[in-house]
């Protein structure tokens, strides 16, 4: 019971700062990272989940693909999910903006 304790104090940090993470899936995310020390800067644990795009250019040309599906899947599986929660909250949020400069003629 002590360690379960120990762990819920290190995931509550994550799912009490956004709301749409739920509790499981800021405990799977918690688990699959498993060393937080072993990626020193956010850009390396993106690098690590596989959620990077590649980069193709050529004298003047940038092309940049879809993510690279390197690293863990399930981490990149439960990442993209709370991305697509986030993309609603957003949009969401977005609307209720746009109402407001309508309705109020802010613009």
């Amino acid at each position: 019971m002590n360690k379960i304790n120990r762990e819920r104090k290190l995931f509550n940090p994550i799912s009490s700062y956004y709301s749409r993470i739920d509790f499981f899936t800021a405990y799977f995310i918690l688990c699959e990272v498993v060393d937080i020390t072993r990626s020193l800067t956010p850009k390396k644990l993106v690098s690590y989940s596989g959620i990077v795009t590649p980069i193709h250019q050529s004298d003047i040309f940038s092309y940049t693909g879809k993510i690279t599906k390197q690293g863990n899947k399930y981490r990149r599986w439960a990442l993209i999910e709370i991305s697509q929660k986030a993309k609603v909250a957003i949009t969401n949020r977005l609307t209720h903006i746009i109402w407001v400069v309508l309705i109020y003629r802010i613009l």
